[in-house]
């Protein structure tokens, strides 16, 4: 992936994470290995972008954390980077635009409530927009309760759409986040993400 979309995809995955960084007084070290190496390809291939826009299956390759906190199934295709307490992958339009990224973040030691409201403050403070859980559906992940809430954001100047799922396990506070970027409707890659839920597991 070039550069400038590494880092706004880095960007991305990361607004809603900044306040959780700057307020945990762990962070995490920042894993040098991943169990799924980085693909080649970094626009959207043309059948994945057909079968999730019709709302078909999308291939999924199984992904493993290193820090040993969970395995999950994450799309083919896109790129993977490890991040602090997670895992980020992006993919590009075919235009070469960043069309999406997926991101799972473990923030070891806090409860949701005290995630979302990290969650909530970063958003305030970067005026990128905020979830709000009085709009959030339950569900389930590995398991535990969830709350699903679909929000809309920006970076910058770009406007971004999300979905957030909020649960906890294992001693973490969990996000399952989507987001996508102008180009990209969230219903198209919806599809990922319940994939990405269905096959997430605690290690």
């Amino acid at each position: 992936m070039p550069r400038p979309t590494r880092l706004l995809a880095a960007a991305a995955a990361a607004v809603l994470s900044l306040a959780v960084a700057a307020c945990s007084s762990g962070g995490g070290a920042r894993p040098t290995s991943t169990a799924v190496p980085a693909p080649t390809a970094t626009a959207l291939p043309a059948a994945l972008a057909t079968a999730a826009a019709q709302g078909g299956s999308v291939p999924l390759v199984p992904y493993t954390d290193p820090g040993k906190r969970f395995t999950a199934k994450l799309p083919a295709g896109w790129t993977v980077e490890p991040i602090a307490n997670g895992v980020t992958s992006s993919v590009l339009s075919k235009t070469g635009k960043l069309a999406a990224t997926l991101s799972i973040l473990c923030q070891p030691g806090i409860t949701v409530d005290a995630l979302v409201k990290q969650d909530q403050t970063a958003g305030q403070r970067l005026s990128s927009g905020a979830p709000d859980l009085a709009n959030a559906k339950p569900g389930q992940v590995a398991g535990a309760p969830a709350q699903i809430v679909a929000w809309s954001g920006k970076l910058g100047s770009l406007p971004i759409e999300h979905t957030t799922v909020y649960f906890a396990g294992k001693g973490c506070a969990w996000r399952i986040q989507l987001n996508t970027f102008p180009g990209a409707a969230i219903t198209q890659f919806r599809p990922v993400l319940d994939g990405v839920l269905a096959s997430f597991a605690f290690s």
